[in-house]
């Protein structure tokens, strides 16, 4: 075995560990605690050097497309909240109203559903990112290059007619609100906010807690006034952070890897954004919880004859008061009905039926 070279022989996490070239399999360090702490490495087994998603949460847009989600708040103390709207957030009286999100009970009306919607710029895709695994050289067996996506928070009302009117976007003070495309105050500084589901924890349960990493659309704030910018990010987290921040994004190309990071105001509840290389940062953590009714309705009738899913597909429509007689389909365009004839002088722009 080729021999490692290490800057320093001690872990920068812990200054009485030694550094050593010594490796065991993951197995072995998950049965038996001193041989994880005999070991500097461990070797991975296929199944998680295999997986480009591990690390982030990701789902098949063909089920984000036509499914809600609220944000199950895991605390570790009570984990039967969830991100909220105010008790008296009134949709028609937007922007009137109180459009700060919560943490809130799971029994109220209040809790939040989300369209985890995905991002059609380049850089919002489901993309490659940090180490890149080139076939043709030597490389570690079965690793491949990892790969993540971005998430854009569409809020929708429980009667699903919101249709993403609303969304979580920066607010004053360093919130977070509901907020249009058109009202959002903060768009033109620091453009409209994307999140990755970044992995956290692992629960006994098997489930993975994640954290809400909000991504800096810095081609947006490129067309902003950077001053703009500085100005508000030192009024709001003051300017230490804000000469970290201004630095790191210059570097940072066209989508930031996460400069800000969703966390719970205690005091208010309410949810709040805070700079996420800053290490008196508190993460907060959340489980996805799939609203049991989906957006649009899923065809698994009978009569279609198959279980339905959350895969796009298209339909036929017929009168029911046609079963009898072959059922009469609906067509655009059709013209082959004596009915219809008339209409076949003017344009062609209507639905008709066809036997």
């Amino acid at each position: 075995m080729e021999h490692f070279s290490f800057r320093t022989d001690r872990w920068r996490w812990n200054e009485e560990k030694k550094v050593n070239e010594r490796t065991t399999t993951f197995d072995a360090a998950k049965s038996n605690m001193s041989e994880k702490n005999g070991a500097t490495f461990i070797a991975l087994p296929k199944k998680y050097k295999n997986d480009p998603l591990l690390g982030y949460q990701w789902i098949n847009p063909d089920t984000s497309i036509v499914n809600l989600y609220a944000f199950n708040y895991a605390s570790g103390i009570d984990d039967s909240r969830y991100i909220s709207t105010a008790k008296n957030f009134d949709m028609n009286a937007y922007p009137k109203t109180d459009t700060f999100l919560y943490i809130g009970a799971k029994d109220n009306f209040d809790v939040a559903y989300f369209r985890m919607d995905t991002i059609g710029a380049e850089n919002g895709k489901l993309n490659e990112y940090g180490y890149k695994v080139v076939s043709n050289k030597n490389q570690v067996d079965d690793l491949v290059t990892l790969k993540r996506q971005a998430y854009r928070l569409n809020f929708e009302n429980p009667f699903k007619y919101c249709l993403g009117t609303l969304s979580v976007s920066n607010a004053a003070q360093h919130f977070y609100s509901l907020s249009s495309r058109l009202t959002a105050p903060l768009t033109n500084i620091l453009g409209r906010p994307v999140f990755y589901l970044r992995d956290v924890y692992m629960e006994n349960d098997g489930v993975k807690d994640f954290a809400l990493v909000q991504v800096m659309d810095t081609v947006a704030m490129q067309s902003a006034d950077s001053t703009q910018l500085k100005t508000y990010m030192t009024q709001t987290l003051g300017s230490q952070i804000t000469e970290l921040m201004m630095k790191n994004l210059r570097i940072a190309g066209k989508f930031n890897p996460g400069l800000f990071v969703l966390a719970v105001d205690e005091p208010t509840l309410k949810l709040k954004f805070d700079y996420r290389g800053n290490s008196v940062t508190r993460v907060s953590t959340f489980r996805l919880k799939k609203d049991a009714d989906p957006i649009y309705r899923r065809f698994n009738t009978a009569l279609e004859g198959k279980v339905g899913d959350d895969s796009p597909r298209t339909m036929k429509f017929f009168r029911t008061s046609s079963m009898t007689t072959g059922k009469d389909y609906l067509f655009e365009n059709t013209g082959t009905l004596t009915d219809q004839k008339a209409y076949y002088k003017g344009p062609r722009n209507y639905l008709g039926l066809v036997k």
